[in-house]
């Protein structure tokens, strides 16, 4: 249908088209997103874990969240350190640190920060992110990681409990505090290779 509209040399009629038609493709993508997750959630794969350079990996991800960071008018600033190689599988973390700061990006207004560290703590790498948003309720914290509760208007509430799946896979943790003096701070804790 996009093809034939754009076919149509009358500029009004094209545009009363197209409009609409952009819509019902963006509903798609929404409802494909959504489907996706229950399918994560309800199948959860078999880890196939192999050596994983963490520092590079969230590098990846936030070069791919920069422009969205830029539209949002918010920094995204990073302190990635390098970090001994973790058992893992690169898709799934990475899966995992876009939903964590495409969350921050989402809980900070125009003008914030989120900030995004690797470091190595202990036997573990770990990988902070922190955000100057309104941050989270003590008692929304102690639900987050259920599925299908969200606090927000869209989407399915399996967000972060499908990062809690992927970080519980790889043989870690993920906390969630206050980052004071506003905003949150997500931990995700995984065992380095020994």
């Amino acid at each position: 249908m996009e093809r034939r509209a754009e076919k149509l040399t009358d500029i009004p009629l094209k545009k009363s088209f197209l409009e609409p038609l952009a819509l019902v493709r963006d509903e798609i993508r929404r409802l494909d997103h959504i489907l996706e997750d229950f399918l994560n959630f309800a199948r959860p794969r078999e880890l196939s874990a192999r050596p994983v350079e963490l520092t590079p990996l969230v590098a990846g991800v936030l070069d791919l969240l920069d422009k969205q960071a830029e539209r949002r008018s918010v920094r995204l600033l990073r302190n990635l350190s390098t970090v001994p190689l973790i058992a893992g599988e690169d898709v799934r973390l990475r899966q995992a640190v876009m939903n964590l700061t495409l969350n921050a990006l989402e809980a900070t207004p125009a003008g914030g920060t989120v900030t995004v560290s690797t470091l190595t703590s202990g036997a573990d790498a770990e990988l902070r992110i922190e955000d100057t948003g309104t941050g989270i309720s003590a008692l929304v914290r102690e639900r987050i990681f259920e599925p299908f509760f969200t606090t927000k208007d869209t989407g399915s509430g399996l967000g972060l409990p499908i990062v809690h799946a992927i970080i519980t896979q790889h043989s870690g943790d993920i906390t969630i505090e206050a980052n004071e003096p506003r905003g949150t701070r997500m931990l995700v804790h995984i065992p380095l290779m020994m």
